[in-house]
């Protein structure tokens, strides 16, 4: 016996080894030049290393050895674990620009459920070789290793220690967040924080942090509008419109010629004209929509959330009460009515659970877009728009419409676009731009389609109309970004139109518009707020 436990023990070493040498090589490389002068130092304390990576891995090798009695196939497949969440982090952050985070693993679901929107940015052949490689090897380790002869209560000590090694490091982790607070975290330094601590301890970490630190004033509290000194009358408040366009940025940072734009985005050319637009300051790059979206719908600043930046949404406060937004604002002061269109799955982002606590009294999602046209691989943009304007003629008194579009969501393949839409002239007559940006353009088209139809019928509904459109994050495309400086590159747009409202247009210009201020110039403009 003593043995196979020294056997036991050298593999948990064999095992822990590479484990420590990607730790060190992933930190060290997220570690930030300034002027050639590293500004971050690893800072792998024993303690650290011992408390978030070496006792997490013991837990799980001595629950599998209990379970299988298999020591070197308990090792690989702990092992692989530890490995694939830097590998998980590695594709994360060579595609996002950001490492893996805490409340990623609360998406897992979406990856099973909606592997398009995930696995093809890495490539599905790719993708299911390697874990089918992991798999065959860790398969074959399984059949061919003779087990050892271990008795019910040596698993069953196994068993215990396991959950005691985790136990250790939840109760370490909970009082190094609650009391001693020695690791500083700041939550706009992710990637500072992860070549100081190391990965597995920012997990851990920020995991505490979201359960511990759930800022509720954060999202009770009310944002400092100054309020009209008299309300305007129900039948004198406007519809607004509000449309989250995904992955948006104007077509003049894509195309130089102002023919081209006016081709591909006529309305969008017209409109910018007269009214409100300019560069949108959003809190993501490529995705994470949930994160914009959340300041756009309470006015709340991303950056001022802690922790809890990297996905509002899951820890907002179950009373409805204890959260300030602006359809709850709209619907308590002003008497609105307010819904959410969205041609895909209400359960992604949770958002069929989290939109009645932000104040909206309908969600309407795929089902009631089952016969509806498709462009490219989602339901056309401008399907959105005829069902909305139907449902504002229905209306009988003022609505906020919130619109979440699909059309222009990733990833970008070479069979996106079928045979008749690539002979559609919004895609024929872009012949000399390359490929996925030529298909980019054609659904900048169908985005121009939607705000046509809204322009076109303003002048048919019973009260004003205000429109506004903003891109949720930008495109995960290599963009030429013309007339971009750099510090705008992380940007998307916004314009906001209105139809039988006047205002001075000097009070409202705005170059660039944080997320959580397009509230305010809605309900500005509406005549709500000075």
């Amino acid at each position: 016996m003593s043995f196979e436990i020294f056997y036991c023990l050298c593999l948990c070493v064999a095992g822990l080894t590479p484990v420590v040498i990607t730790s060190h090589w992933y930190s060290d490389s997220l570690i930030k030049q300034d002027n050639g002068q590293d500004i971050a130092k690893n800072d792998f304390s024993s303690q650290i290393f011992i408390f978030f990576t070496v006792i997490p891995y013991l837990a799980i090798f001595m629950l599998l050895l209990g379970v299988t009695s298999l020591p070197l196939f308990s090792m690989l497949l702990t092992t692989s674990l530890f490995l694939g969440v830097f590998g998980v982090s590695i594709a994360k952050q060579a595609i996002l620009k950001e490492p893996l985070v805490f409340q990623d693993f609360f998406l897992a679901k979406q990856v099973v459920d909606h592997p398009g929107l995930y696995i093809g940015y890495l490539g599905y052949t790719r993708f299911f070789a390697f874990i089918g490689l992991i798999t065959v090897i860790i398969g074959i380790m399984f059949m061919q290793e003779h087990g050892l002869l271990i008795s019910l209560y040596t698993r069953l000590s196994l068993g215990i220690f396991s959950l005691i090694c985790i136990g250790i490091t939840i109760a370490y982790t909970y009082l190094e967040v609650k009391y001693f607070k020695k690791l500083s975290l700041p939550p706009l330094e992710l990637e500072h924080n992860i070549s100081v601590y190391g990965l597995y301890a920012v997990l851990w970490l920020t995991g505490m942090n979201v359960r511990l630190n759930r800022k509720q004033d954060v999202y009770k509290k009310s944002p400092n509008w100054v309020f009209s000194d008299q309300k305007p009358s129900s039948d004198k408040c406007p519809h607004i419109v509000l449309i989250q366009a995904e992955s948006f940025i104007a077509p003049e940072r894509i195309l130089e010629n102002q023919s081209d734009i006016e081709k591909c985005m006529p309305t969008w050319a017209s409109l910018k004209q007269d009214n409100l637009s300019g560069y949108f300051d959003v809190p993501a790059w490529g995705a994470n929509t949930m994160r914009t979206e959340f300041s756009v719908l309470t006015g709340k600043d991303n950056k001022n959330l802690g922790h809890h930046r990297y996905n509002p949404f899951l820890s907002m406060p179950e009373k409805k009460t204890d959260i300030w937004s602006l359809p709850h604002f709209l619907k308590s002061e002003h008497g609105y009515s307010n819904y959410t269109i969205h041609p895909f799955s209400g359960r992604f982002f949770d958002r069929h659970n989290t939109y009645p606590k932000l104040g909206f009294d309908e969600f309407i999602d795929e089902a009631a877009f089952k016969y509806a046209s498709q462009r490219g691989q989602h339901v056309a943009d401008h399907e959105i728009a005829t069902y909305t304007i139907n449902k504002l003629h229905q209306s009988t008194g003022p609505a906020f419409s919130f619109l979440i579009t699909m059309e222009g969501h990733g990833p970008w393949g070479k069979d996106r676009l079928c045979s008749e839409e690539r002979s559609d002239p919004a895609y024929k007559d872009f012949a000399l731009l390359p490929e996925p940006l030529r298909q980019y353009v054609y659904h900048l088209n169908g985005l121009d389609q939607m705000l046509a139809i809204f322009k076109d019928n303003s002048k048919n509904l019973d009260r004003p109309l205000i429109l506004a459109v903003y891109g949720d994050h930008p495109p995960m495309l290599e963009l030429q970004n013309h007339n971009t400086s750099e510090n705008k590159k992380h940007m998307t747009n916004y314009l906001i139109y209105t139809a039988g409202i006047r205002y001075p247009k000097d009070k409202y210009v705005h170059e660039t518009l944080e997320s959580g201020q397009i509230g305010l110039i809605l309900a500005s403009l509406s005549g709500f707020v000075k």
